[in-house]
This record gives structure tokens, sequence and C-alpha cells, in this order.
């Protein structure tokens, strides 16, 4: 969220952070699969590109950009050295400027779509995250949709065998296997085809509407969410229908 917050500020001021740069080169590594699905390698690349920044640049991660075509080319000859970029677009550097935000305020709507997942938010009295967040969006105009505890809790929502399904034990979706938590054990269960990696989501979006029903006898409210089982996901698709 801050990171879209302070791409808009970028985009209005027509000005972009080396943050920012490196982020949307990540965004390009991944797209054009350079990086797929080790979590290493992306995190040893985001440490590389920083050390450039720092050592060979001589710039901070805030400091701005003043010439994205060669600062981009820097990054990339020393990334060679280390990892498979070979086949990094030579023209990176205006897929980096076209890269930014389009948002016309009044017009757009900013949408972040998110699971609860209790490790993905620090709850301390210093740093609340998820209230953070709840009234940053708030404040800005940006829709937040949650669904607590999981993404396969949205898809539980298809079938009304969601209702037989235990609330406490959805809250706390403990591990149950070595591999799987229990709401993803239910949904196993009750939709064998499902798997993390893939399931056919054609199938279950044509029961999109029992999803949204269904969705209104758990929690919906924003706020709620953080400690509540439910989904406010079916009140975004009613809002895109209207």
């Amino acid at each position: 969220m801050d990171r879209i917050i302070e791409n808009l500020e970028e985009s209005k001021a027509e000005r972009i952070s080396y943050e920012t740069l490196l982020n949307r080169m990540m965004d390009y590594f991944y797209e054009t699969k350079v990086i797929t699905t080790s979590k290493v390698l992306a995190k040893n690349m985001w440490k590389t590109m920083i050390h450039v920044c720092a050592e060979k640049l001589q710039k901070s991660l805030q400091a701005e950009v003043e010439d994205i075509e060669t600062d981009c080319n820097a990054i990339l000859e020393l990334l060679k050295q280390e990892y498979d970029v070979t086949h990094v677009v030579s023209d990176i550097s205006d897929i980096i400027k076209d890269g930014g935000l389009t948002y016309a305020e009044g017009f757009d709507q900013i949408c972040l779509i998110i699971d609860r997942d209790k490790e993905s938010f620090l709850a301390t009295p210093e740093n609340n995250q998820y209230g953070y967040v709840v009234e940053k969006c708030k404040e800005k105009g940006f829709q937040l949709c949650i669904t607590n505890p999981c993404f396969e809790f949205w898809l539980l929502l298809h079938f009304d065998e969601v209702f037989e399904l235990d609330t406490e034990k959805l809250l706390e979706n403990p591990k149950v296997t070595s591999k799987r938590r229990y709401a993803e054990q239910k949904l196993r269960i009750i939709y064998p085809k499902y798997k993390k990696s893939s399931y056919q989501a054609e199938e279950l979006v044509g029961d999109i509407d029992k999803a949204i029903q269904n969705e209104k006898e758990f929690c919906e409210d924003v706020v709620g969410l953080e400690n509540s089982v439910g989904s406010n996901i079916g009140r975004l698709i009613e809002k895109m229908r209207e």
C-alpha cells in the first residue's frame, strides 16, 4: 500500500526514486521469468541492486533518478556478472519509464485485495499494521478487500458446505498436515480438484453468486475482518457490476 501511494505521488510529480526503479526492475524480472518461484534468488538480486545503488551509483533508495537509461544499464551490467539475465531486453529503461500507475482521481478506483493471514500483519502497540492499512485506505479512497483467514476461504464460500465448518478452527487455521492448514484441507475435501498451483477457476466462477450470498452470513466489515472469519470480496464484485 505504501508503495502504491509512493508511485501515485511520483507519477503526479513526474519523478521516480531509486527504490521505485528497483521495484519496477524486479516486477520486470518476474514478468519475463528471470525470477520464477525462488525467493532466495529474488532476495539476492534485490540485495545486489541495493548494493549497486549504494556503492557504484552512490545513491540512497529515496534519491531521485536523473537518468533512468544510464542507471538501468549500470545495474544490469553488474547483475549479469552473477545472474542469468542475458535475455533481458535492451530497452528495459523504456519499460521502466512506462511502468508507473496511470490514475485519474475521481474516475479510477484502486483496490487492495489481500488475505488476512495472521502472520502477514505485525500487531504491536507501537505498530498495528492492520489498523494502519485500514485507515490509510480510507484516507486515500482505496477499497481494501480482505479474506480471513486465507484465499481458500473465499473459494470455500462457493459451496454451501462452508456452513458446516468449525468457525473457530477456520479463524485459527492451524496446520492439520505437514503441508496444509485447516481451510485448504477442507477445500480439497469439498472440491477435490483444488491444488494451490492450479485449479479450474471457471468452474468456480459459475457459482460466484452463491459465494456472494454465502459471504453475507459471515463478517464483511473491513475493520471486523481483522479478527473475524469472513470476506468482502463479494461486495467488490457487486460494486463492479453496478
